[in-house]
């Protein structure tokens, strides 16, 4: 049996997923097998699947129930050990694997490993790299609701650490599903930890930057306003209740306002606000970094208005500030 099963839902993204699955045959390490799911794609998946000639490659169809089922199907089918994660729409680097399963090898008490991401745009081309342990050197539950999830792409996990959950993905969330199965495996105890290099490409869809963000955000609220309403959280999660609400909120108002709903992004600020005032610098840095993400994600001649855009809907208490992409500084 293979040692990694490599899990893919898709649906009518051929040519991604064509992209997608050269990235995963182009790997150093080759004791792996695929698992596409096809989740009702019009064109069926299957011929270009099999294309590859690659007897590692499979690929199942469904009726289109959407990612969590197709993920679940996927799980449901694969023999290996580790499941390593990817959409459709991303890549993995050519060391991806064999990285991940070296690191799990020599720290058998780790559940799950997380690599850096190189942010590409629609064409492949290099955005930003993010290195999210810079901010959050320890991956447990409190960083994990600071950063609100990350990209399941960069994710490999040990399938015994499934048992820890009464289900895998959730079928009836649209959003977020991802955050929602982390934050489970989190709370029932699983152990995180870091690949400290960017061994996944995370594409952005060209137009459609905010949009592919806001509404996961959204879902991300309400899974983070449920977790945080349990009782015998952390210490370190209990006592920062309010301010990791607040957190979401700012994020979730950054990229409302990325699309433009000044009334909503005003409305979200002043909730975190109301949850917890900043503490300069710190909470002003984190927020700066977020805003300067974001940022970068768009075409350069729109970033300029969009940092003004946010520093016109500050809310008083944050107006003496002015936030760059650069810097953060009194007026």
């Amino acid at each position: 049996m293979p040692l990694v099963s490599v899990i893919i839902p898709t649906r009518n993204r051929p040519a991604l997923l064509a992209e997608a699955l050269a990235s995963v045959l182009g790997q150093t390490f080759g004791d792996f097998e695929v698992i596409v799911v096809d989740d009702g794609s019009e064109i069926p998946a299957e011929d270009g699947v099999r294309a590859f000639g690659d007897p590692r490659l499979r690929c199942l169809r469904q009726p289109h129930t959407g990612r969590s089922a197709a993920r679940n199907r996927a799980i449901a089918a694969a023999s290996g050990e580790l499941l390593a994660l990817l959409d459709d729409d991303d890549l993995f680097l050519d060391q991806k694997l064999a990285t991940h399963v070296g690191w799990m090898a020599s720290h058998p008490q780790v559940d799950a490993t997380v690599s850096g991401l190189q942010i590409i745009d629609s064409r492949g081309r290099p955005v930003q790299q993010l290195a999210p342990w810079r901010d959050h050197p320890l991956l447990d539950l409190r960083s994990f609701l600071y950063m609100l999830g990350y990209a399941p792409s960069a994710v490999v996990l040990r399938r015994a650490a499934l048992a820890r959950l009464s289900h895998w993905f959730d079928p009836s969330l649209s959003y977020a599903e991802d955050t929602d199965f982390f934050l489970r495996l989190f709370a029932a105890g699983a152990r995180f930890d870091w690949i400290r290099q960017p061994l996944t490409a995370y594409r952005l869809s060209a137009g459609q930057n905010a949009l592919k963000q806001f509404a996961p955000l959204a879902n991300c609220l309400k899974l983070i306003q449920r977790l945080l309403a349990r009782p015998n959280l952390p210490a370190d999660v209990s006592g920062e209740r309010n301010r990791i609400l607040a957190n979401a909120y700012t994020v979730s108002a950054l990229h409302v306002l990325l699309l433009g709903l000044e009334d909503l992004g005003r409305h979200q600020m002043a909730r975190a606000l109301a949850l917890a005032p900043p503490e300069a610098p710190a909470d002003l840095v984190r927020m700066r970094r977020i805003l300067a993400g974001i940022a970068r994600g768009l075409p350069r001649e729109q970033r300029r208005a969009y940092i003004d855009l946010v520093y016109k809907n500050l809310p008083p208490e944050l107006a003496v500030y002015a936030l760059t992409a650069g810097t953060v500084h009194r007026k």
